[in-house]
């Protein structure tokens, strides 16, 4: 399926329904529709979701209450529950709006699933053209092109320090930055920090699943950017306690990053560089 793929709108439940139809068990990327519910309750949506799906033309009902489902959008499902890879893509704004994308990589099809703001859809579902497409819109997704690295060395503080930072830099950036000196920082870093956290042009996280044999595969990438350039966040852990690493990136770097995130899951590797 090419870039022109139409775009197919699903409910959790439809989305949930049609799963079931296919054997798979969960979707990645959408909710649970009907967690907490009762069983006599969600045999009634389940037959009013069966009739809404007939009425648009996504299932044909046929005798004795079988369902067939369209030709187009079987694969879209399929690739959502049967992937031999995902990515879930999250990008956050200076207003704190938060986007989030999904990718579904499947021997039959690749899909992309967009969950809209302020709709009753629980994702936009369409073919891609293969997962070179993917990766390009990634970046795309990202808005990493151009950017350059804080004047900085990498740096290691506490998670909560960190957002605590983060948090006082909103009104006084110089409080801030005693801040992550205290937690140890270098001035070179508290200082390009503090003013990535005054200046900021938004963070972004890539999760990359892998279907196995023997047990699922994750690996990401995570990215805070300021006016003065992108950091790579790298969770780590001291003590018991929750540990960020901090390194200065550049564009090119941060693409790499996600290609070698991307390849670690993918059933074919991409030949980027």
């Amino acid at each position: 399926m090419n870039n022109s793929s139409p775009v197919i709108s699903f409910s959790a439940a439809e989305a949930a329904y049609l799963a079931a139809l296919l054997g798979a068990e969960t979707l990645v990327g959408f909710p649970d529709p009907f967690y907490g519910w009762l069983a006599e309750d969600i045999r009634t949506a389940l037959l009013e979701t069966r009739a809404g799906l007939a009425g648009r033309g996504l299932v044909t009902l046929g005798p004795e209450g079988s369902t067939a489902i369209d030709p187009a959008v079987a694969p879209l499902i399929r690739a959502c529950g049967f992937a031999d890879a995902s990515f879930v893509l999250t990008r956050t704004d200076p207003a704190g709006t938060t986007a989030v994308r999904y990718y579904h990589v499947a021997p039959e099809l690749t899909v992309e699933h967009v969950t809209p703001p302020h709709s009753l859809s629980a994702g936009d579902l369409a073919g891609v053209a293969g997962t070179y497409e993917v990766y390009r819109r990634v970046l795309a997704f990202f808005r990493l092109e151009g950017q350059i690295a804080p004047a900085a060395d990498s740096g290691l503080l506490p998670e909560a320090l960190l957002r605590r930072a983060r948090t006082l830099a909103e009104s006084n950036e110089g409080e801030a930055r005693a801040v992550l000196l205290q937690a140890g920082l270098s001035t070179s870093v508290a200082r390009a920090l503090a003013e990535t956290f005054l200046h900021p042009v938004g963070n972004a996280a890539l999760v990359a699943l892998a279907r196995r044999a023997d047990a699922p595969e994750v690996d990401g990438v995570a990215f805070l950017a300021g006016a003065n350039g992108i950091w790579r966040l790298r969770p780590t852990s001291r003590h018991g306690a929750d540990w960020v690493e901090l390194s200065p990136f550049t564009a090119a770097e941060a693409e790499s990053g996600i290609l070698r995130v991307m390849n670690r899951v993918l059933p074919v590797p991409l030949g980027v560089h």
